[in-house]
């Protein structure tokens, strides 16, 4: 599924392209491409996936954030597009202080030199940008109108105003000691059988607190991300190994080779036989 929008059409040429996709299965990756004078704003709610450019890759978890550069050329590589909900947006910064989505140009220029200069290219956003950007695109979807433009250019700013603080709190905000110590347990024995209360122990949290932390800082379920670490070291094996599919499937706690084999597929686009060829 997917929706854009042209704001130009509701007075707001700042902003000439909004848009939602949503991925219910991986399909084929991005082209290169560019966004002529405009920089790109992308917000995934949840998935993962992977965006490249100047020869570098940049993976993305649920409630992240990455950007572009106007005229900066980026796709997804050669990586698969994976199952995902995404909101994206262009946005024309001005080069000197002027109006600016219903500000004047003395109260938009500090947020316009924040956007210029995020200090990552890629960083954790914040749970608020998935309800701001749902209020733009519900008035999008109306007829235009003038207090129409007017509710949405302010949604827009307290949008990018969000962005902006996100990257800066960024840079100080790493994964907190009880997460890591979930992380680790997983990156230890994901093969195992863990179940979200072994995880909840390790960090100390009760359940519910802890899906809902482990997923505000890793960007996905804890059984989620346990499972993409199957399929990735399935992958691994498949590429470095002989060993055979069903086995590979069995050792990392694969109920039956064919369970392993759906779930290969979903994530990663290609069959493990595929996946081995390649």
């Amino acid at each position: 599924m997917a929706m854009v929008f042209n704001l130009k059409e509701f007075g707001l040429p700042e902003v000439p392209l909004l848009g939602v996709h949503k991925q219910l299965r991986a399909r084929p990756g991005l082209e290169a491409h560019i966004h002529a004078g405009a920089m790109e704003i992308c917000y995934l709610v949840r998935g993962e996936l992977i965006f490249s450019v100047a020869d570098k890759d940049y993976s993305l978890k649920g409630n992240e954030v990455y950007w572009t550069h106007p005229d900066e050329t980026h796709g997804s590589g050669h990586h698969a597009y994976d199952k995902n909900l995404l909101f994206w947006t262009q946005i024309v910064l001005p080069k000197h202080p002027k109006a600016f989505l219903g500000m004047t140009g003395k109260d938009a220029w500090p947020l316009v030199q924040k956007l210029r200069s995020l200090p990552l290219r890629k960083f954790r956003g914040h749970r608020k940008l998935k309800g701001l950007f749902e209020e733009a695109l519900l008035l999008c979807r109306k007829q235009p109108s003038d207090l129409q433009h007017m509710a949405l250019a302010a949604i827009l700013v307290q949008w990018l105003v969000t962005v902006a603080e996100s990257a800066y709190r960024s840079v100080s905000a790493p994964t907190t000691p009880d997460i890591q110590q979930s992380v680790g347990l997983i990156e230890e024995k994901f093969a195992e059988t863990l179940s979200v209360g072994d995880l909840a122990n390790a960090a100390g949290l009760s359940e519910s607190r802890f899906k809902g932390k482990f997923r505000e800082q890793m960007g996905v379920p804890p059984g989620e991300y346990v499972m993409r670490k199957r399929v990735q070291r399935a992958r691994e094996l498949l590429q470095t190994t002989r060993m055979p599919v069903t086995e590979i499937a069995y050792s990392l706690g694969f109920s039956s080779s064919q369970y392993f084999a759906n779930v290969f597929r979903r994530f990663m686009l290609i069959t493990p036989s595929e996946a081995r060829k390649s």
